[in-house]
């Protein structure tokens, strides 16, 4: 697995999958491609893959908690909340908060709690 930038639209197609688990993240993939500019920070956009296949996609606005989608492969949380803390360093921001399935929710509190501590 490796970690990646979110090419915006192809995560739609992931997301897509189940539309209505994911209905918020795909309303913020469509501001993001009508309004890229919307935001004063730019936004967290991550997706992990395997075999050049989206396995999880994780977005986070300013100001807002971190939204994760049902990934394929809960060791994605670990990748996520790695690649997480540096950008948060890098904009000097805290995580406030997750929104995310459960086993996915609790595959990346125990990552970030590991991180973190």
């Amino acid at each position: 697995m490796e970690q990646a930038s979110l090419p915006v639209a192809r995560s739609k197609d992931y997301l897509l999958r189940h539309e209505a688990l994911h209905a918020v993240l795909l309303g913020i993939c469509d501001s993001l491609i009508q309004n890229p500019q919307k935001y004063d920070y730019v936004p967290y956009l991550a997706t992990v893959e395997a075999d050049e296949q989206i396995i999880a996609v994780a977005i986070r606005t300013p100001a807002r908690p971190l939204l994760l989608s049902q990934s394929q492969n809960l060791s994605a949380m670990n990748l996520i909340a790695q690649n997480l803390i540096e950008y948060l360093r890098s904009y000097q921001q805290l995580l406030t908060g997750v929104n995310a399935p459960v086993a996915e929710s609790h595959a990346f509190a125990s990552s970030w709690a590991s991180i973190t501590s």
